[in-house]
């Protein structure tokens, strides 16, 4: 009489076993799949914060990039008691630019005038930022003064040679204003 339940019960826990290995399979497929998303999820998220930092028209950092980066890079030149020297750069006359050549060209312009001082850039540390309009800031840790103003000239000189046509202003092209701390 027993035998028929002891053979039912062992069916029945071979049944469960089989059972309890197909959910595992799945809930182990699904886990793999779950982590998958959560990389591509992470991956876009720190793709938009990128994004978030970055201009899209100049490539350079925007303000709220300006605001983070400058505050560890000063944060780091306190503590390895480092120079971080700043230009702060303001492509002159540029309302006028767009209000005559229109918003298109000035946006052209704008590329332009960045390459222009990324050319003039020396080390992989410097940091362009875009905080305003036509307003740039470049960060230059480990930069002393003598250097900053060395990098400054250099700006000015490709802003120059880039020669970008702007006849609403005297002289007729495009030209920087430049301040360095």
């Amino acid at each position: 009489e027993l035998h028929p339940l002891s053979e039912g019960i062992g069916e029945l826990a071979m049944r469960l076993n089989h059972t309890y290995g197909e959910l595992q399979q799945v809930l182990d497929e699904r886990d793999q799949v779950i982590a998958a998303k959560t990389e591509s999820l992470r991956e876009a998220v720190a793709e938009l914060d990128r994004l978030s930092r970055t201009d899209a028209l100049t490539g350079a950092l925007t303000y709220r990039g300006f605001l983070e980066t400058g505050e560890c890079l000063w944060q780091a030149a306190e503590r390895h008691d480092k120079p971080l020297s700043v230009l702060m750069l303001d492509i002159d006359h540029f309302k006028r630019y767009n209000d005559h050549y229109g918003h298109a060209e000035g946006d052209g312009v704008l590329r332009r005038f960045v390459g222009a001082v990324r050319s003039a850039l020396q080390h992989v540390d410097d940091v362009l930022a875009r905080p305003g309009g036509e307003e740039f800031a470049v960060f230059l840790p480990g930069s002393t003064h003598e250097q900053a103003l060395n990098v400054a000239r250099r700006v000015c000189q490709r802003v120059r040679d880039a020669d970008i046509e702007h006849v609403a202003v005297d002289g007729g092209r495009l030209t920087v204003s430049i301040g360095v701390a």
